[in-house]
Order: structure tokens, then C-alpha cells, then sequence
């Protein structure tokens, strides 16, 4: 006996959520402002702003060198997980991860698997990737 999610067609949900993107994007932008603190009515004047403005702060990663390593992986953390969603839907949006394939037989017979694979001619090494041909 088949479970319910055995019985799903992956490609089905796929699209279907990906239909839905436009609708995920304003929630995710308002849990975002949300969760930054960006929603509250205590904002700092311009010249309170500018006074704690820190330019290396600008710098990739800069924080992390002057706080605990806990502290580090914590905000790594919180960022992976605040921006992961949008790496989400656009997979979802361009596709890629799933295929159907009926889809993937109809595309390589038309000629257009190199178009999708466009680095399948290179073998790869440590320094450089170089043609199999030869050339």
C-alpha cells in the first residue's frame, strides 16, 4: 500500500509551486522586515544613523572576525536560513531541479541537450577545464 506522498507526482507539485511564487514573495518580504526589526515605529533619526554608521562594516564578513565563533555561525545561520527561501523560488521559477522525462526526450531529440549541459564537452581538473576534443 502507497503512502500518500508516494502516490504524488513530483513535476505536479513542482509547477504548482511554482506558480504560487508571486504570491510567497510578498509574505517572505513582510516576515523579513519583521524579523529585522525593519516594521517598528522606533527608527533612529538621520544624524543618530550616520553617527553609528561603520564603514568596515561594509566589509564582507567583518563582524565575524570581531565577535566569538559561536556568535559568527549563529548570524551565519540566521542569514542562510533568512535568504535560503530566495534560492528557493528561483529554482522553482526556472526550473532545473525536476523534469519530467517525456520533457527531457522531447529536448534532446530536437538537438538542444548541449544548450542544457553547456559545459558536457569540458573535462575538469584542479586548474583548468580543457575540451575533450582536443582542440
Amino acid at each position: 500500500m502507497l503512502t500518500w506522498a508516494e502516490r504524488q507526482d513530483p513535476v505536479r507539485w513542482r509547477n504548482l509551486l511554482a506558480r504560487l511564487v508571486p504570491l510567497m514573495i510578498p509574505p517572505y518580504l513582510l516576515a523579513v522586515a519583521f524579523v529585522n526589526d525593519l516594521l517598528s515605529p522606533q527608527w533612529r533619526r538621520m544624524s543618530e544613523a550616520l553617527t553609528a554608521f561603520d564603514e568596515f562594516g561594509l566589509l564582507p564578513f567583518y563582524h565575524h572576525y570581531i565577535v566569538s565563533k559561536a556568535q559568527a555561525a549563529e548570524s551565519v545561520a540566521v542569514h542562510l536560513l533568512t535568504f535560503a527561501p530566495i534560492g528557493v523560488m528561483v529554482t522553482l521559477r526556472r526550473g532545473g531541479l525536476l523534469e519530467h522525462p517525456r520533457r527531457r526526450d522531447i529536448r534532446e531529440t530536437n538537438g538542444a541537450g548541449s544548450r542544457s549541459r553547456p559545459f558536457a564537452g569540458y573535462r575538469c581538473s584542479t586548474t583548468h577545464a580543457a575540451p575533450l576534443s582536443g582542440r
